[in-house]
């Protein structure tokens, strides 16, 4: 008798252990989904990997208590932990399947430069915040600045001077359709950047920090096809209000990846230059498909 309830105490205690860590398995997939970290997807894999090798192991001990004919509460034991836990994996699998299938990419660096004709208050709002990743100065809901005709800025909370506004987000339009764009050789990304971004606006200074920013990750490849995404892109994927707002908006995200073999694409048809007149806004930023 006080053997059947040593027996029960001990189910009780591994069916316990066996439900806390499938809970928490259940757990670790819901934070990589909805808030992916490293420390959290480094978490997920290790548990994911120690799962997976204990419901094996509980297959091979449940089969041999059974060809034994073991105690029952050994092979009841072991299939109740290959029960709770498949789901876990089940649910791994979904998890790691839309993280492979995901079409968002990262907008990356997209600056924001202002140049008004005298010193004026400006406000900036980014039109989805929720697809913010990073922001400089933090952003809450809108930036609010005091900028001067040579671009600097100065915070009008904190006092503190800043020369453009930064953020980073999820580019949820870049599909790698390579359909029409540019296909540059790694060694002529400087001179290719450099015209293109003149025709599209930016001066020299705008240009050199942009070029020294993409610079290493485009130049190291043998080929790039390269895109510029449009105004009507752009304003979708982030849509951006100013006030008072600018005489000129320019806006310039370029989309590219790495080639080992040149591929033939429709040479995509750059809008006319703008003319920089009034109050000015820049921004420029980048994304890897």
């Amino acid at each position: 008798m006080s053997e059947k309830i040593e027996k029960n105490k001990a189910e009780k205690i591994l069916t316990t252990i066996t439900k806390v860590w499938a809970a928490l398995g259940f757990a670790l997939c819901c934070l990589v989904y909805f808030s992916y970290s490293g420390l959290v997807a480094t978490l997920f894999a290790i548990m994911f990997l120690c799962t997976f090798v204990l419901v094996l192991c509980s297959l091979v001990l449940a089969a041999v208590a059974r060809i034994k004919k073991a105690p029952k509460i050994r092979a009841r034991y072991w299939m109740n932990f290959v029960w709770c836990n498949l789901l876990f994996l089940l649910l791994s699998g979904v998890v790691v399947v839309d993280y492979l299938t995901s079409d968002d990419s990262v907008a990356y660096k997209p600056i924001i430069y202002l140049y008004p004709q005298g010193p004026t208050e400006v406000t900036v709002e980014l039109g989805k915040p929720e697809n913010l990743t990073h922001t400089y100065p933090k952003y809450n809901k809108l930036w609010t600045v005091i900028a001067r005709p040579g671009g600097e800025l100065t915070d009008s909370k904190t006092g503190r001077h800043y020369y453009a506004l930064y953020w980073e987000g999820k580019n949820t339009l870049s599909k790698g359709e390579m359909t029409e764009g540019f296909v540059v050789e790694g060694k002529k990304t400087i001179p290719f950047l450099e015209e293109k971004l003149a025709k599209l606006g930016l001066t020299d200074r705008e240009a050199e920090e942009f070029i020294v920013y993409w610079l290493p990750k485009m130049e190291s490849n043998a080929y790039n096809y390269v895109r510029f995404q449009t105004m009507e892109e752009q304003e979708e994927n982030m849509p951006l209000t100013i006030s008072p707002p600018p005489t000129t908006l320019i806006r310039v995200m370029m989309e590219f990846k790495g080639l080992d073999e040149p591929i033939e694409v429709k040479e995509q048809e750059l809008p006319k230059t703008p003319e920089r007149t009034g109050f000015v806004v820049v921004e420029w930023g980048g994304t890897e498909l």
